[in-house]
């Protein structure tokens, strides 16, 4: 996901370049390695709690395991479809079958 997309997904709104906060904004794109859904739920947090691009930040580098967890997403957003997510990420955890494989997805 290119970065202009990846901010108006994050920030709610097309006019990125007035948004403010953009290097914050940014830095979180980065930190989500450009993932659509990582960058969808963060900008569904920010924006039912609310909170600034730079709070989320501070935040999600000090605890990245509670924001990491789709429970306190559903939570915070009020999303119920997220529970989708979660499912179909265990789902596709479940088949594969390779331990360094396995490994590597726990540590994300």
């Amino acid at each position: 996901m290119d970065m202009d997309s990846a901010l108006s997904l994050l920030l709610r709104t097309e006019d990125v370049l007035n948004s403010g906060e953009n290097a914050e904004s940014r830095a979180i794109i980065k930190e989500l390695d450009h993932l659509p859904l990582a960058i969808d739920l963060a900008g569904a947090y920010m924006q039912k709690v609310p909170m600034t691009p730079t709070k989320f930040l501070e935040n999600y580098k000090r605890s990245q395991k509670t924001y990491l967890d789709l429970k306190n997403v559903i939570k915070a957003t009020g999303n119920k479809y997220a529970h989708t997510v979660l499912t179909v990420w265990k789902m596709s955890f479940d088949r594969v079958q390779d331990p360094l494989a396995i490994n590597v997805l726990r540590a994300l």
